[in-house]
């Protein structure tokens, strides 16, 4: 990958790059279970993020935070061992992190605004080959904008551009295809709002802009 000039990220290497004069820094970790030793192992994840973070901070200005967690089809977080998907985002969050993006249920998630930073649960599926046909082909781009100010960041809109994984309705062609008639763009905000998705979720935003505010 970096010979072809991919940056890349795991619980061992942080990813950076640099846009405008701004240095991102990028962690990823692997959270699937089954764990052994379910709640030591989510304790010791959540210290090694934390440490990470700070470690991260000390030379990048923004730090996002990628998780492959949760338990597949959900279209919600979970927060019961050993998943503890809130948890580590907030905490994830009060460490330091700008950003937080999860991934691995194969559906959309709500989004959480917590102390003033994004939690995405779930993009759900980009270019995904594990199933010819899902039943559900929802996803979306989530876009993000931090404004700096004095060295500080002073806002951080969104949008997200809800999408098909597939050009195609009936079969996954591994082109993800922004949706244009209402009807399916309403299917992905009326997901990502469900009472029955958000009823454990304190923060989760009510509104998704699909243009930028």
């Amino acid at each position: 990958m970096e010979s072809a000039g991919v940056v890349w990220a795991n619980k061992n290497h942080m990813a950076t790059v640099e846009v405008q004069g701004i240095r991102i820094g990028m962690l990823a970790y692997q959270i699937v279970p089954p764990l052994r030793s379910d709640e030591m192992q989510a304790d010791a994840l959540q210290a090694q993020v934390a440490s990470d973070i700070a470690r991260a901070k000390q030379s990048c200005k923004i730090v996002i935070v990628s998780f492959h967690w949760g338990k597949e089809l959900d279209y919600s977080p979970r927060n019961e061992s050993p998943y503890r998907q809130v948890t580590l985002g907030r905490a994830a969050i009060d460490a330091g992190a700008d950003l937080v993006l999860g991934h691995h249920s194969h559906r959309i998630n709500p989004i959480e605004k917590y102390n003033g930073r994004y939690i995405v649960y779930s993009l759900a599926n980009c270019s995904f080959a594990g199933n010819n046909k899902p039943s559900d082909m929802c996803t979306f781009i989530f876009q993000c904008k931090f404004r700096i100010r004095d060295g500080e960041i002073v806002d951080n809109p969104f949008r997200i551009i809800p999408c098909r994984i597939s050009s195609r309705r009936d079969y996954n062609d591994f082109a993800i295809t922004p949706y244009t008639e209402t009807d399916n763009i309403k299917t992905v905000i009326t997901t990502l709002t469900k009472k029955e998705n958000v009823k454990n979720l304190e923060y989760a935003v009510t509104s998704y802009p699909l243009e930028w505010e």
